[in-house]
């Protein structure tokens, strides 16, 4: 919480989604936060994906109709995998997480952003929680 209000919105990367779990479960359930978590475009499970099992857990997959694993692409390895983490997966088919995607070039435009503007050296997968207006 900032200045004891609850933010608006908070945006994280997701992965195979341990971050995202950390920074998104204490407000799961306040219909009042909007929770958006981002993809890397050439790997996002959850946009682009289908249900099927990987690594003995069933949950969003890049495949092919015949299951076959497909290659994931990202700039940044964190989030450079054809999974995503059941909990993703469940607050995907309950709603309360919204998926979006990015490319790599708007990823480094934002580091770009953050260093020149803010003075932050952030990785790709940074998270932003939004402050209210």
């Amino acid at each position: 919480m900032t200045g004891g209000r609850l933010p608006d919105t908070i945006i994280c990367p997701v992965g195979t989604g341990s971050g995202a779990v950390g920074i998104f479960y204490p407000f799961i359930r306040h219909d009042t936060v909007r929770l958006v978590g981002i993809e890397a475009e050439g790997a996002a499970p959850l946009t682009h994906g289908s249900k099927g099992v990987l690594f003995g857990c069933k949950t969003y997959v890049l495949q092919d109709t015949k299951g076959q694993i497909l290659q994931s692409c990202s700039a940044s390895s964190d989030m450079n995998l054809p999974i995503a983490g059941p909990e993703l997966a469940n607050w995907k088919e309950t709603e309360w997480v919204t998926y979006i995607t990015g490319t790599d070039s708007n990823a480094l435009d934002g580091q770009r952003v953050l260093r020149e503007q803010e003075s932050i050296a952030a990785g790709l997968n940074t998270g932003v929680i939004g402050k209210r207006k």
